[in-house]
């Protein structure tokens, strides 16, 4: 029986999966009694953070002592949670942090700061199919349904040995050799991304002798992506995500500062 005061919270059933009946840590400031796989949580208190390394209570407990994997090393950053993955700090200086949470199905990535799909894909801001910036012969679709976006991921087949891409523009999986060049003109200042190619980017300045705008087109260092941020001549290069993580169908979906490629 569960003692006096404690609630069942399906949400926190996952982190009993693998122990039915033990105290675990479902994040770093949240314990949680499983009892015959239910989970009844419990938040420690301020001063107190859950710790799994007590030896003398046989699990999870709220201890004043702060676990070193929960501890803010350095001030201005963010941490990923050492037991919940969708769980992250923002750490204000040392040793002091505030707690946020990624919604369902998302988990933190530190790397870009950023709450994304468990699968790596990124997140839908349209309904549509999109090619993956990171690997262009993979795209996925985005629907809006009662329970928000679904996701779902492609491959396109090879062609007489030729890996095709999928061509957002037509819709279909092509030989990206046979694709038109791009014809990117500047209508403002900025830096904006390069419709055909996920590595490089255009810089936009206006020439006043000539009175017109000067292009000129960069790239990111190897392994990184150009990101532009929505409604605005600004960006940056960023790191691609690894293949492998991208797959799998995701919940519903946290706007990414991102904007679809076009390739037509």
């Amino acid at each position: 029986m569960a003692s006096h005061g404690q609630v069942h919270v399906p949400e926190f059933d996952h982190v009993c999966w693998e122990q039915p009946n033990q105290y675990v840590c479902a994040n770093c400031r949240t314990l949680v009694n499983c009892i015959d796989g239910q989970a009844f949580p419990t938040t420690c208190h301020d001063e107190e953070y859950c710790n799994v390394d007590k030896e003398h209570f046989g699990g999870g407990v709220c201890y004043s002592d702060i676990p070193t994997q929960c501890m803010c090393q350095q001030g201005d950053v963010f941490k990923q949670d050492y037991y919940d993955p969708s769980t992250f700090y923002v750490c204000d200086q040392v040793g002091y942090s505030q707690m946020h949470h990624c919604p369902t199905g998302y988990v933190f990535d530190k790397r870009v700061k950023e709450c994304r799909s468990r699968s790596g894909l990124p997140s839908c801001q349209e309904s549509g199919m999109f090619a993956m910036a990171e690997d262009c012969s993979r795209y996925y679709a985005c629907i809006i349904t009662t329970e928000g976006w679904l996701q779902h991921e492609f491959k396109c087949p090879k062609d007489k040995g030729t890996t095709l891409f999928y061509n957002e523009g037509t819709g279909t999986c092509d030989n990206p050799c046979l694709w038109p060049e791009p014809n990117f003109e500047c209508t403002e200042e900025g830096r904006f991304s390069d419709p055909f190619d996920c590595n490089s980017f255009f810089v936009c300045t206006w020439d006043k002798d000539a009175s017109m705008y000067r292009r000129l087109r960069r790239m990111c260092p190897e392994g990184y992506e150009w990101q532009q941020t929505v409604g605005s001549g600004t960006g940056r290069c960023v790191e691609m995500v690894p293949q492998q993580k991208l797959q799998g169908i995701t919940d519903p979906q946290l706007p990414r500062e991102n904007v679809k490629r076009t390739r037509s």
